[in-house]
């Protein structure tokens, strides 16, 4: 954890320590910015693939597939759910797969 003033800031991506403002990259809104992140999972031997079904935008990484709207978006849920992060809390956005 990372302590500031006697406070956890460890999710507050907002401030940098030094006083600088960080504004993160807009990931799910962004194809550029989630192809970033589609270069890291595969530099870390991950497969990914990317398709549009003909209504939405399908990503899969290993066996973890998300289906959403928009391409970064997918992209961004699909890596979330290779690294275990669990996004069945966003309802609208759930895949239909297994």
């Amino acid at each position: 954890m990372n302590y500031r003033g006697g406070e956890d800031v460890s999710w507050d991506l907002s401030q940098h320590p030094f006083g600088m403002t960080v504004e993160p990259l807009p990931y799910s809104t962004s194809i550029a910015a989630a192809w970033d992140v589609v270069e890291k999972i595969v530099q870390e031997y991950r497969w990914c693939d990317l398709t549009f079904n003909g209504t939405a935008w399908e990503c899969q990484i290993d066996l973890e597939k998300c289906i959403a709207p928009s391409a970064p978006l997918a992209i961004c849920l699909a890596a979330l759910k290779a690294v275990g992060y669990d996004s069945s809390p966003l309802p609208a956005l759930r895949d239909s797969g297994p």
